[in-house]
């Protein structure tokens, strides 16, 4: 019983030690949300909210007007924080291969 207790929270205790032993100005990967560990640390450059937590999604949309008209073509969110100007090439491609 006991070990099968061990294995269950296994992962939530290491994502407990990693959030006590981060430091504040740590270099490399952080750990930000216990529950969504694909959570990161977007920094956006405005001075009322210079920081953004999250994920980062590409989505591309048909250009419908009226309401229902809107479909949703291609979802993907990227690894890591990778600038709009280099991914959209990939992205452009992709929705063109299903449509």
């Amino acid at each position: 019983m006991r070990r099968e207790l061990e294995a269950v929270f296994e992962t939530p205790r290491a994502r407990a030690n990693q959030v006590r032993s981060q430091q504040q100005r740590q270099h490399g990967w952080k750990l930000y949300s216990v529950h969504a560990p694909e959570v990161e640390c977007i920094r956006k450059g405005k001075a009322s909210a210079p920081y953004e937590f999250g994920v980062k999604a590409s989505i591309v949309t048909t250009n419908g007007r009226k309401p229902g008209s809107r479909f949703v073509l291609h979802a993907q969110s990227p690894p890591g924080n990778p600038y709009d100007g280099y991914s959209l090439g990939s992205i452009i491609e992709a929705t063109e291969k299903l449509t």
